[in-house]
C-alpha cells in the first residue's frame, strides 16, 4: 500500500503471542520439554524501503526521521480507550468470540485492502477483507472462518487500526454465513476485492462446495491425511452492494443465484 506521504508499506500476518507450556519429565524427556505455540495470530503493516526490503525500527529515513515499528492494523480483540501517553486505561480485553480457535488460541488472517478509497454511503472508506479463526470451521459448525469487513476513514490513509463492522452480538460479523448455508458451501474465506465498469464491486473468495464432498466425509474440522485429496477447494465470485447498519459500514451480497 501508498499511504498519503507516498510511504509504501507491506500489510502481513504473524504470530503476535505464542503460548509457553512446560511438560512433566517422562521416558521419552527425563528432563521435561517446553512447547512454544502459536496462540495469537493479528494482522500488522510495516514501511518498506522497496518492493521487497522492509525498515527495521530505528533505521533512519532519507528526511531524517527514525522508523518506529509496525503497526497493529487489524486485531483479535476490541479497541480499548488509552490515556495521552497511549497507556491502556483498563486491562487487556478478552479476544472477540468468533476469533478463538477451538482451544488453540485466536486468529485474524488474510488481509486484503482494496487499492483505493470506496464510497460507502456517505463517507470514503479504506477496506480491508479477513478472515478469522479456523479455515477448517464450516458448513456444520458453530463457527465460521468466513468474509469479515474491517474498515477505516479514507481522510486518515489506509495505514492504521481498520474497526471491524460488528453484528447485533457486538461480535465481528461474518457476511457469508446465510450465503454459504443456502448453497451448500463450506470452509468460505479470504475475500477479495475487485470492481467492474458497469457491474459493481465483486468479492473472490475460496470455499468446497458440499455436494462434491465424498458421502461419510467431514464438512467441518481437519479431514485424515488420507482425505485431503478428496476435497476440492474452489474459487466463487459474489457480486456486493455497499450500504451502513448501525452507522458502521455494511455489505450485502446482492445475489443468491
Amino acid at each position: 500500500m501508498i499511504q498519503y506521504d507516498g510511504s509504501f508499506w507491506m500489510t502481513y500476518e504473524r504470530v503476535s503471542e505464542q503460548k509457553v507450556i512446560h511438560h512433566p519429565p517422562s521416558e521419552k524427556h527425563p528432563n521435561g520439554w517446553t512447547e512454544y505455540l502459536p496462540w495469537v495470530t493479528e494482522i500488522f503493516q510495516k514501511r518498506m524501503k522497496n518492493g521487497t526490503e522492509a525498515y527495521k525500527k530505528g533505521d533512519r529515513l532519507p528526511d531524517g526521521r527514525i522508523v518506529g515499528d509496525e503497526i497493529l492494523s487489524v486485531s483479535v480483540r476490541p479497541e480499548y480507550p488509552t490515556d495521552d501517553q497511549g497507556n491502556p486505561l483498563f486491562p487487556t480485553p478478552t479476544p472477540y468470540p468468533s476469533t478463538n480457535r477451538h482451544g488453540l488460541g485466536d486468529l485474524v488472517e488474510g488481509g486484503n485492502i482494496y487499492p483505493e478509497p470506496v464510497w460507502i454511503e456517505d463517507d470514503y472508506y479504506w477496506v480491508m477483507f479477513v478472515s478469522v479463526s479456523n479455515y477448517v470451521f464450516g458448513l456444520s459448525s458453530k463457527r465460521d472462518y468466513g468474509i469479515r469487513l474491517a474498515t477505516r476513514k479514507a481522510s486518515m490513509g489506509p495505514i492504521g487500526r481498520y474497526h471491524y463492522s460488528l453484528d447485533e452480538g457486538g461480535d465481528i460479523a461474518n457476511f457469508s454465513k446465510s450465503f454459504a448455508a443456502a448453497h451448500l458451501l463450506t470452509w468460505v474465506g479470504r475475500a477479495d476485492l475487485s470492481y467492474l465498469k458497469g457491474s459493481g464491486y465483486w468479492l473472490t473468495a475460496h470455499g468446497v462446495r458440499a455436494k462434491t464432498v465424498p458421502p461419510g466425509l467431514k464438512l467441518s474440522n481437519w479431514p485424515k491425511k488420507d482425505e485431503f485429496e478428496k476435497y476440492f477447494r474452489e474459487q466463487i465470485l459474489l457480486p456486493i452492494r455497499f450500504t451502513k447498519w448501525r452507522g458502521q459500514p455494511w455489505l450485502q451480497i446482492e445475489h443468491q443465484f
